[in-house]
């Protein structure tokens, strides 16, 4: 099951360990990917329980800054209607012009003048604690499942 969102955590929680426990009668060495609820959000974590399993992979998905990652997008309306070639990292001006077109307030591109690394850090900062939570003791490991352009994009990634 991938971005599961609307889920009560504790549902989601109970249903992965039940999950984990039915795949182990069967394959003990598999390595098993668990994300949170709310699209995998990397906020999310800090919802999910820790398996005490060394072969439980932990993924987050992050899709920031959205008007990257889902341009030109056939999923969601805004991004198909705008239907622009975004660049990252690049200049500010289209970010603005896509929140303009579909309606929707500037918000933090008001105050940036590029699209780049800073963005990138400043959004992931609030973001940390949760991703440091997944202890080391466990043996588990973190993994962004999903942080780059949708694969019809198009756009620049450099």
């Amino acid at each position: 099951m991938n971005e599961v969102r609307n889920v009560d955590p504790e549902l989601w929680n109970t249903l992965a360990e039940e999950t984990i426990r039915a795949i182990r009668q069967r394959n003990p060495a598999r390595k098993i990917i668990v994300g949170g609820i709310s699209w995998n959000a990397p906020g999310a974590l800090k919802k999910l329980r820790l398996f005490e399993d060394g072969n439980v992979i932990y993924t987050f998905h992050f899709y920031s800054p959205f008007e990257f990652t889902h341009q030109r997008g056939v999923l969601q309306a805004a991004p198909l209607f705008y239907n622009r070639e975004m660049e990252y990292p690049g200049d500010i001006v289209k970010y603005r012009q896509y929140r303009e077109t579909i309606g929707v307030p500037p918000g933090d591109c008001a105050e940036l003048a590029r699209m780049d690394r800073a963005y990138l850090r400043r959004e992931l900062a609030p973001r940390l604690p949760s991703l440091k939570r997944i202890p080391t003791a466990f043996s588990g490991a973190v993994s962004s499942g999903r942080s780059a352009t949708a694969s019809w994009s198009g756009g620049k990634t450099g």
